[in-house]
């Protein structure tokens, strides 16, 4: 959900607490921009097929602060949210049951870290979030919406599979409506009173104006969308495993999301009772030994650059190593975009995914490239983005 900074949950209404609605699945993303529709009723503002979908307990909702978004559904909607799923349950699960256990709590960790250490791809988190969400969306404010619902239903899903394997596998978190424990592979039940923040975190977070006020729980509660200090919750990523950032990912059905040796990301969980297998990269091959070799030379000189001129030097690279890599091996090596994708892992990656990697260097790097080899990789990407690198070709051509 998004909604007005301004915004009072006492003093304003729903078109100025709840102004967007966002809701994906695995083949659609919904937005239901509450704040332009007609009327101030409930029954005015909330479609009912919408509110058949949140309050069905078959139907699973996952996210950031997912209590939060439900406490405004109740309070603005009368709707009773079921199939409550916190992604930051999973996700300390996943992450820490195995090596350090006393950080498997009901802690929030916010969408962006678990997007940067699961799917290896940054979410975009600038001035976009605190725009006026109540008026008429542009473009931006739309891509950022949906990426957002988008994020959280493929990381929902990927560690869902990365949960499956592993041994012992613990169970999945129950719903929230339900106060269940978190549970270790082992069978350890980590309870809720065992893992509460400071009163005086909760109160902090209570005062700011983005969160429901009424929480019943003592959880340092933010919105997905809230601004956080993200190396105060997780190790930043290394400099060559910076990427770029999508407005949407490019996914079909058989592409994945990341690249540099992780576990493959998952598209559904068709095959969830089966053993993941490990993907390695091909990174010994003498082509990509070379193309890592200057993208990383790529991203260091950028480095210096914006170190030497400021932080406020537009030199530092946009493009992350994977998109460089991938360039490298297209333009300077000539490979084609088979050998590409079988150059940076093994098994190959999707064709959509290598010629997204390449057009974003091209668009944020402004490198050379050869304009037919250019067009020619545009026919392998989603019919609804070729647009967009159509035009950006056409502009480099004069």
């Amino acid at each position: 959900m998004e909604w007005e900074q301004f915004a009072s949950l006492k003093n304003h209404g729903p078109k100025q607490n709840a102004s967007l609605i966002q809701i994906a699945s695995e083949s659609r993303i919904a937005l239901f921009h509450v704040a332009c529709f007609k009327g101030s009723s409930t029954d005015e503002l909330m479609p009912p097929s919408l509110r058949a979908v949140l309050e069905d307990p078959n139907i699973i909702k996952t996210g950031v602060n997912v209590v939060g978004d439900s406490n405004r559904m109740r309070r603005f909607f009368d709707v009773e949210v079921k199939g409550l799923m916190e992604l930051s349950h999973i996700y300390r699960i996943v992450k820490y049951s195995e090596k350090t256990p006393k950080d498997v709590n009901f802690k929030l960790v916010s969408l962006a870290t678990q997007v940067e250490s699961i799917l290896l791809l940054p979410l975009r988190k600038d001035e976009v979030r605190v725009s006026r969400w109540a008026s008429k969306l542009n473009g931006q404010q739309t891509e950022y919406a949906a990426a957002d619902a988008y994020a959280g239903l493929q990381l929902f899903l990927t560690l869902e599979k990365m949960r499956y394997g592993m041994k012992p596998r613990p169970p999945r978190p129950g719903f929230l409506e339900e106060g269940k424990p978190l549970i270790l592979g082992n069978g350890t039940k980590i309870t809720r009173s065992a893992s509460k923040t400071s009163a005086s975190a909760s109160a902090k977070k209570a005062t700011s104006g983005n969160i429901p006020q009424e929480e019943e729980e003592n959880d340092e509660f933010f919105d997905a969308a809230e601004e956080l200090d993200i190396e105060a919750l997780e190790e930043p990523l290394p400099v060559d495993q910076e990427l770029t950032y999508p407005s949407l990912p490019l996914q079909t059905d058989d592409s994945e999301l990341a690249d540099d040796g992780r576990t493959d990301i998952p598209v559904s969980l068709k095959n969830d009772s089966s053993e993941p297998t490990d993907d390695k990269t091909s990174a010994q091959r003498p082509e990509t030994l070379l193309a890592q070799s200057w993208a990383q030379s790529f991203l260091l000189s950028s480095s210096r650059q914006t170190s030497q001129k400021g932080s406020s030097s537009r030199s530092r690279a946009s493009a992350g190593a994977s998109s460089l890599r991938a360039y490298h091996l297209w333009h300077e090596q000539g490979l084609d975009i088979e050998e590409v994708a079988a150059c940076c892992r093994e098994p190959p990656l999707a064709h959509s995914t290598v010629a997204s990697y390449i057009m974003t260097v091209i668009r944020e790097e402004r490198l050379p490239f050869d304009m037919d080899r250019a067009r020619a990789i545009l026919d392998v990407m989603p019919s609804t983005v070729q647009w967009r690198y159509e035009k950006l070709l056409a502009s480099r051509a004069h």
